[in-house]
């Protein structure tokens, strides 16, 4: 199996994931990028791991995926499809207040039809630091 269709499995594998573990689908689609210059996807999982945290101790819980990829910069970004225990403006407002002091955030509401899982998993294993992680495994 080729790269490009190794990828397109593991985006189908990202898209069905939340409703095979949770019985439900995602609930956002989030993109972060930092104020700093980020070069390690270790980074990344620092970040992340602390934005997980932060929601959790807030009495909620979150999971799905974050993607790191380089931007233009050669500066790490990450992308997130999540599924939690919150609305969606919940979710959201969680995200961004957390997220506002490290970098910018785009977060919208997940839409199955859109095909995001497909694309962030496109650049998946295709150098350094374009890896994966499941958010509940940070």
């Amino acid at each position: 199996m080729g790269l490009e269709q190794y990828n397109l499995e593991l985006g189908l594998w990202f898209k069905n994931y939340s409703i095979e573990t949770y019985d439900r689908d995602y609930s956002l689609v989030v993109d972060l990028t930092y104020r700093l210059s980020v070069k390690h996807h270790f980074q990344c999982r620092k970040w992340i791991s602390k934005l997980k945290k932060y929601i959790e101790d807030n009495g909620y819980e979150i999971d799905g995926f974050m993607v790191s990829e380089y931007n233009g910069e050669r500066n790490l970004h990450n992308h997130l499809l999540v599924v939690g225990n919150f609305s969606n403006s919940v979710g959201k407002k969680l995200i961004y207040n957390f997220w506002n002091k490290i970098g910018s955030c785009l977060i919208r509401d997940y839409d199955d039809n859109q095909g995001y899982s497909i694309y962030i998993s496109k650049f998946l294993n295709q150098g350094m630091n374009n890896e994966w992680e499941l958010i509940s495994n940070l």
